[in-house]
């Protein structure tokens, strides 16, 4: 799912991208879906490959990575929009560990 271009300051925090906050359109964070019956496996979290690659919805490697790994569902996948900028600004490799943390089960403190 496109979690980008949606408005300013929209899905750029993890709550924003799993909760909901005040700057997402309610019903739409990744939890407010699955408590919707979609099931978590089946949503893949779509966010720009660089800052300039969308008008809003940029979150770092790192931190859509802290993001999931504190999750209490895990999504199917993650993708990146724009190849050539993701390639060059070194967010594959982020990336690929970031799918691998979707594989570990959730952490608990």
């Amino acid at each position: 799912m496109q979690w980008y271009n949606q408005g300013d300051g929209m899905y750029e925090s993890c709550d924003g991208l799993f909760k909901g906050d005040a700057t997402s359109i309610p019903g739409t964070s990744f939890d407010e879906i699955v408590a919707q019956g979609v099931p978590a496996n089946k949503i893949n979290i779509g966010k720009p490959g660089g800052p300039g690659d969308a008008s809003n919805g940029y979150m770092t490697p790192q931190m859509l990575g802290e993001c999931i790994s504190n999750a209490s569902q895990k999504p199917g996948g993650v993708m990146s929009w724009e190849w050539h900028t993701a390639k060059a600004g070194e967010y594959l490799e982020p990336l690929k560990i970031i799918v691998m943390l979707i594989k570990l089960p959730s952490r608990s403190l």
